[in-house]
């Protein structure tokens, strides 16, 4: 329950901050923008061996501070599989994370836009497994970003890739931590709220 809070608690926050952008806006800056996203979840190295990929839904809300630079908030589920065997290998994945997307975008013609970009951040995870045996874990995270976006007027398709860095507290009694990795592939629909 402390992690729903803490999404809840966060979301709240950077909502408040999107609220408070200037009515100066028609220059590009401090434009908010929603991004709600689906995709897919793939671990890769040893995450591979106690994990399945994934389906991973959420939302993003990102600040445009200026026409080049964004921070976003990112909350995402994944309802994951293990591969631990425990009585059931049911698990779901909260994520939590907080970064900036630097862009170089382009006008196109008649009000079409692109937008490449790379980002960068950092935030949490929690592993809340549905078998008794296993314990749930709570972890620090990194990630990096490449991506782009394609849109017309307020509105755009996002795909990203991510790839994702984080302190792995295994659910079974005795066993160590381990620095475990994912990538992330999605597709969101954008919405500038000018």
């Amino acid at each position: 329950m402390r992690i729903v809070s803490l999404v809840g608690t966060s979301l709240a926050g950077l909502a408040l901050l999107l609220g408070t952008r200037r009515s100066g806006a028609q220059d590009g800056a401090r434009i908010p923008e929603l991004r709600p996203f689906v995709g897919l979840a793939a671990p890769v190295g040893g995450q591979r061996h106690a994990f399945h990929a994934a389906p991973i839904g959420g939302v993003q809300l990102a600040l445009q501070r200026t026409p080049h630079l964004h921070v976003v908030g990112t909350a995402a589920w994944t309802a994951g599989e293990t591969k631990y065997g425990a009585s059931n290998d049911e698990v779901n994945v909260y994520q939590l994370d907080v970064g900036v997307e630097w862009n170089a975008r382009q006008r196109l013609a008649e009000g079409w836009w692109t937008s490449p970009f790379v980002g960068a951040g950092a935030g949490a995870r929690r592993y809340d497994y549905h078998a008794r045996e296993l314990a749930t874990s709570t972890c620090a995270e990194g990630y990096g970003a490449v991506g782009g976006e394609y849109g017309l007027e307020r509105a755009a398709l996002h795909a990203e890739a991510r790839g994702q860095v984080f302190g792995f507290h295994a659910p079974l009694a005795g066993a160590p931590s381990r620095t475990r990795a994912e990538l992330t592939f999605s597709l969101a629909f954008v919405y500038h709220m000018r």
